[in-house]
This record gives C-alpha cells, sequence and structure tokens, in this order.
C-alpha cells in the first residue's frame, strides 16, 4: 500500500530529506548485492560452538603432528652431520615449533572463546586483538605439518640411499612429494573457501529488518555498514491532489510537488 511504501521511504531516507537521493540509492543497491550474496552463501555464521571445534580440532592434531616431529629428533647423531642429515633435523625443529605454538595457542584462546556469552561471539570475533590472534593456530599447524612431511621425504630418500633401491627411492620421492603439494593445494583451497561471504545470523537479519540504512543516530551513517532486506527504488508516480475527482484540476500543483514516489523490490 501507499502507506507502507511511505514507511519503507522513511526508514530508508538516512539524511531525512523526503527521498532517496542517488548516494543512498547507490548504498542500498549494494546492500541488496551483500544480501543476495549472504542468502547463497554455503557458510554458517560465526559462532561460538564453531570457533571451540576449530580450536580443539587444530590443537589436537597440532600436538599429534608435533610428536611426531619430535620422534624424529631422536636419531640425530652430530658425527653424520652430512648435508640432508642437517636439513632433516631442520625440518623437523620446525615442525616441532611451529605445531606446538599451534597446539598451545588453540588451548590458550580456547579458554578465552568457552568463557564468551554466546551472543556476542561473533562480534567479539572481529575485535583486535581477538580477530588476529584468531588467526594464528590454523596456519602455524599447516606450517608445521607442511616441515614435517619434508622431513619425512628427505628421511626416506636418504634411508633408501643404498644398492639396489634406486628405483624405490624415487618412489618415495614421489609419494612424499604428492603428500606436500596435497596439503598445499588443500590449505590453499580452504582458506580461499572460508575468505567467502558468510550467512548472516539471525540477530543481523532482525537489526536489519528493524533499522534499516537510516540506523544508528548520528545523521543516521551508522547503519550504511548493515545491511537490508527490502529494497525501495524511486519511481516516477503521481499522487492525486484535493479535489481531483471533481475533475477541477486543482491537484496538479500537489502532483507536481510530490511527482517522485516509491517502489519496492
Amino acid at each position: 500500500s501507499e502507506k507502507e511504501i511511505e514507511e519503507l521511504v522513511a526508514r530508508f531516507d538516512a539524511d531525512n530529506s523526503g527521498g532517496i537521493d542517488y548516494k543512498e540509492f547507490n548504498e542500498l543497491m549494494d546492500m541488496k548485492q551483500r544480501q543476495h550474496e549472504s542468502d547463497n552463501s554455503f557458510l554458517a555464521p560465526i559462532s561460538k560452538g564453531s570457533m571451540l571445534n576449530d580450536l580443539l580440532n587444530t590443537g589436537v592434531m597440532a600436538a599429534v603432528i608435533g610428536g611426531f616431529a619430535l620422534g624424529n629428533l631422536q636419531s640425530w647423531d652430530p658425527e653424520q652431520a652430512t648435508n640432508i642429515n642437517i636439513a632433516i633435523y631442520m625440518m623437523n625443529v620446525l615442525a616441532v615449533h611451529a605445531n606446538t605454538c599451534s597446539s598451545l595457542a588453540s588451548a590458550l584462546l580456547y579458554m578465552v572463546v568457552n568463557n564468551l556469552v554466546e551472543e556476542k561471539a561473533e562480534e567479539w570475533r572481529k575485535t583486535n586483538p581477538w580477530k588476529t590472534l584468531m588467526m594464528f593456530p590454523t596456519p602455524k599447524f599447516v606450517m608445521g605439518t607442511a616441515f614435517y612431511l619434508f622431513g619425512v621425504l628427505l628421511l626416506s630418500w636418504r634411508d633408501m640411499d643404498v644398492k639396489n633401491m634406486g628405483t624405490w627411492q624415487y618412489v618415495a620421492l614421489g609419494i612424499g612429494a604428492g603428500s606436500v603439494a596435497m596439503v598445499i593445494t588443500t590449505a590453499s583451497i580452504v582458506a580461499w573457501g572460508m575468505s567467502k561471504t558468510r550467512q548472516m545470523s539471525g540477530e543481523e537479519v532482525l537489526d536489519d529488518a528493524l533499522h534499516g540504512v537510516g540506523s544508528g543516530g548520528g545523521g543516521g551513517g551508522g547503519g550504511n555498514e548493515k545491511l537490508a532486506t527490502t529494497m525501495v527504488v524511486p519511481v516516477r508516480k503521481s499522487r492525486p491532489g484535493p479535489g481531483s475527482e471533481s475533475g477541477s484540476g486543482s491537484g496538479s500543483g500537489e502532483e507536481q510537488k510530490n511527482g517522485g514516489s516509491y517502489s519496492v523490490m
């Protein structure tokens, strides 16, 4: 109805000009696009539960891989400090440090996230220093795993460097190189996929529906970062003025004054 359209216009008219200008219209179009991306996203909103699961998974797996790498350090013999032995040792040292760092960071951050208020977890995730700290565990784990696999690759090459083992030495090298490539490729694809737009949480949808682009006070600019669930665009539509039913034409001036009305998309 016309009353509903007027209410929508009033809600999205950030500068209280009585209409929607080009700036507001472009903002609404941008919000509409982001709303579309959110609706078609496969990623759920960030929640306390999802962060806890990620930290637990990363912490446990990093500890396991770090333990494997630490076991490889026990065979070090200073009297056999050849180039390949030094390379194997250093790969495992880096693997132990990276995975231990990932595991400890995950454990400490798990403690913090576990004490968060459920409804404020997503907002907390976007604030510093937590936003930065939450980025550390997974890359450290991936890096530590890659170093561990490099170390195993070199270890197998060294141990099979004997007579009549040339073919199997290259087979082991190919398997090791494939494992490293798979880890790096999978990590890259996962990082790309997780960087996509997430679906809006229920609170975000409700807040957008209640406030729209003009919310937030201070001239209405505070709501421009929110996503609109309803779209209002200007169209040409004239309103009948007083006395128009009698055909006197007295409403023509009112039509010119209110010549711009609005439709809902």
